[in-house]
């Protein structure tokens, strides 16, 4: 666990440099380290996906099986397989790939949009450990979904477009991006509508209600496919109510909420939208735990915009009440590095490629 909590206490250490000009040196230092951290590791946090990327980079050696339906994987990481088989390279090249693909959109957005680049670093940290470090294939959907969102509201339509393809050819889930049209809806009527499933989870599941909706639209394929999840022993378990990471996501909500008069001062409602809206997917598949978490994630990435941005706006408003700096930054700091540190205690131990 040393390596995990080696990097977990160098970022936090980073933050005290965060808004100073050495903040920018830290944050390359720190978003190299991830890289190398990622892409040579042998196995991960968790176990099998490692060895089924490596069995499947064997498998497609050649065009054919880049076309073959039997090859278990999404186009886009068939096609970086046969780039790796073109160029003669080993087994470990898929994982280098996808851990650059899936790293370095994430970190020119924090770059160019983040107040606190190295607080957006600790904030990415669980979901690091939890998709880089695993499930590298969502990881990289993540990252170009996060790109997506941006490129889509500055209307850079066909970058956008790019980028969503791309997203989808490495996990078919990033089609759920096309919820980004929600943002047009108010902030008010997003927060209750979360609030409202949040509440409805202790008597119904919405989960449940999704399904009806499906059966009754006769889309009987996509309920198939869910049912598939919750017949699952791995993932076919729900999420508490009190599960901390709804406890986290529904607390962030309820901050943006708190304080939607003072936002538009300093950056843009959409990026807090957005935030909501992975909230209320994680609500509506609290039921199935690997839905909840999958589909959530590639709206709760943008964390690493928008809760840097919360804290400033409160860090501000604080501090001209109390007289007191950086008082939320700290909070988040506090309890990012909680929820990263639970992590690394259940996470296989960390394995070196050289």
């Amino acid at each position: 666990m040393v390596p995990y909590f080696t990097l977990l206490f160098a970022i936090m250490f980073g933050t005290l440099f965060d808004g100073k000009k050495i903040d920018k040196i830290f944050f390359f230092i720190l978003s190299l380290w991830m890289l190398i951290f990622s892409a040579f590791r042998v196995g991960g946090t968790g176990t099998g996906d490692y060895d089924a990327y490596l069995r499947l980079y064997s498998a497609t050696d050649t065009f054919e099986k880049v076309i073959d339906p039997e090859i278990h994987a999404e186009i886009g990481f068939r096609l970086l397989s046969f780039l790796g088989h073109s160029l003669g390279l080993g087994e470990q090249y898929i994982i280098v790939a996808m851990a650059t693909l899936a790293l370095i959109p994430v970190t020119y957005i924090i770059y160019k949009y983040s107040p606190y680049k190295i607080l957006s670093l600790l904030i990415w940290m669980p979901y690091f450990l939890a998709m880089n470090m695993q499930t590298s294939r969502t990881s990289v959907a993540a990252a170009f979904g996060l790109l997506f969102m941006i490129l889509y509201y500055k209307k850079r339509w066909l970058a956008a477009l790019l980028a969503l393809v791309i997203a989808a050819s490495f996990h078919s889930s990033a089609l759920i991006l096309v919820l980004v049209f929600l943002a047009r809806v108010s902030l008010k009527k997003l927060f209750y509508a979360t609030i409202i499933a949040f509440a409805m989870l202790v008597f119904v599941s919405p989960f449940q209600i999704l399904l009806k909706i499906f059966e009754i639209l006769h889309l009987t394929r996509l309920s198939d496919f869910l049912l598939s999840y919750l017949a699952s022993d791995d993932y076919g378990y729900p999420m508490a109510i009190y599960d901390p990471r709804i406890i986290l996501a529904m607390g962030v909500v309820f901050l943006i909420f708190k304080c939607q008069q003072h936002i538009p001062k300093y950056f843009d409602m959409y990026y807090c939208k957005l935030y909501i809206i992975g909230a209320l997917l994680m609500v509506i598949f609290s039921h199935v735990v690997i839905m909840a978490w999958r589909v959530s994630y590639l709206f709760l990435l943008i964390s690493v915009v928008t809760i840097p941005w919360l804290a400033k706006v409160y860090n501000l408003l604080i501090e001209k009440n109390m007289g007191s700096k950086r008082v939320m930054s700290s909070v988040f700091i506090f309890l990012y590095f909680l929820y990263t540190a639970s992590l690394i205690l259940k996470a296989q131990p960390y394995a070196f490629f050289w």
